[in-house]
């Protein structure tokens, strides 16, 4: 894959349910890029930095479901993980980061959301 447009990206969800309960983990993943033969540079003597590694989102949630009501609390980005950075002046960038929807630019979030049925 080339920096912006990887090869391998997946997504996990598991969830655990017990009576009104349910916890859940997703990891999302997007695969290692690499642009330097695209750009016909050598990784060993480019001044550029032109790959990326591997990269893990984790998130946890818990919910509470009633009658006519539910609950859910949870956190996205779990380890506050940032995208990776790369070189200027190759493409589009999010600061230093490839500008790709499956890096997180905000970091950690928490989120809590409640619904109610009439």
């Amino acid at each position: 894959g080339l920096l912006g447009a990887p090869k391998m990206t997946g997504t996990l969800t598991l969830q655990y349910k017990v009576k009104g309960w349910t916890g859940q983990y997703g990891v999302d993943w997007v695969g290692k890029t690499n642009s330097y033969d695209f750009y016909v540079e050598n990784p060993a003597t480019s001044t550029f930095k032109l790959d990326t590694p591997n990269y893990f989102l984790h998130s946890y949630s818990v919910q509470y479901a009633g009658d006519k009501w539910s609950a859910t609390l949870g956190v996205r980005n779990a380890e506050d993980k940032k995208p990776p950075s790369i070189s200027q002046g190759v493409i589009n960038r999010v600061g230093n980061a490839p500008l790709y929807s499956g890096y997180d630019y905000v970091g950690r979030t928490f989120f809590v959301n409640v619904n109610k049925s009439f």
